[in-house]
């Protein structure tokens, strides 16, 4: 943008005609201004940038001089994420149950995948509940619930169950699972609605940028550094989901000009707090998965 002009009034009438001074002329510039572009997938280059974890090291290159002292305001301006965590997965796969039958408790896994359906969502826990059949006595079944076609009554025979509170997948997988919370043992209880997700939406995280907002916090948001939220409208039962703003977020986050800001972090997380799972392959590299943000820096 070209620089604007502009005059200073003069305060009386005739003042320059009588001094013989000039009228005196201001020029304002728009401040200076630059995009960093963190991109996770420049992992070969910036080996820290390669997880949902990240931040910019504090190496020569990661910022021009003149912006690392001086930042007054930095703007999200786009962010885009390839989301492919499956629904069931390490964060929430975890069930524990009370067993009457040995007064005991015991844990079971459900497979990591993709589940689309809830047919096939309670097939699979009643498969993982049956594993511990032997050791706890109980062997458990499901039925469909009339009109409800994601609930489900699961059923044990041998004795009466509940699931621990503290497991996993009652933590950690209210839209995914919806499991019974009740600490009473019984022989049947109603699971469900199934919603089949892990997350409704991803945070963009960071301290750096909301160093000084205090409006978020841990009573209304899991997360308390949020920059901004995007929100997975297919339920992520896809393997691949790209989510992107639809435009700019215009989210701007003001500075002390004092301080300098030589590394910017970032992390994505469910909306349980916890950093996003994202499986890996067996090379140690997140399959798929890559994440982008564009920050302009003003000083």
């Amino acid at each position: 943008m070209q620089p604007t002009s502009v005059i200073l009034k003069p305060n009386q009438i005739g003042i320059f005609r009588d001094s013989g001074l000039e009228a005196q002329w201001v020029t304002s510039k728009e401040p200076n201004r630059a995009i960093i572009y963190l991109d996770s997938q420049d992992y070969v280059n910036e080996p820290i940038i390669t997880s949902v974890n990240a931040s910019t090291a504090n190496n020569p290159g990661d910022f021009p001089s003149n912006l690392a002292f001086g930042t007054t305001r930095i703007s999200v301006e786009t962010a885009e994420v390839r989301y492919v965590t499956p629904n069931v997965n390490p964060i929430n796969n975890v069930v524990q149950f009370f067993s009457s039958a040995t007064g005991l408790t015991y844990s079971v896994t459900v497979p990591t995948g993709f589940y689309t359906t809830s047919t096939a969502l309670i097939a699979a826990l009643v498969t993982a509940l049956n594993t511990a059949t032997g050791s706890s006595g109980l062997t458990f079944s499901s039925a469909t619930i009339t009109g409800f076609p994601d609930k489900y009554t699961l059923s044990s025979a041998g004795g009466n169950y509940y699931f621990l509170a503290n497991s996993l997948a009652v933590l950690y997988g209210y839209p995914l699972w919806a499991l019974p919370v009740d600490q009473v043992a019984t022989a049947s209880k109603v699971v469900g609605n199934m919603g089949l997700f892990y997350t409704t939406y991803i945070d963009f995280c960071s301290a750096t940028l909301v160093k000084y907002v205090k409006l978020r916090t841990v009573a209304t948001n899991l997360n308390s550094n949020i920059i901004f939220r995007l929100f997975l409208n297919s339920g992520g039962t896809s393997q691949t989901i790209s989510l992107s703003t639809s435009n700019s977020p215009n989210v701007q986050y003001y500075f002390n000009p004092s301080e300098p800001i030589t590394q910017i972090d970032i992390q994505l997380r469910d909306q349980f707090g916890n950093l996003l799972y994202v499986p890996q392959g067996a090379d140690g590299k997140y399959q798929g998965f890559w994440w982008n943000i564009s920050l302009s820096i003003e000083t």
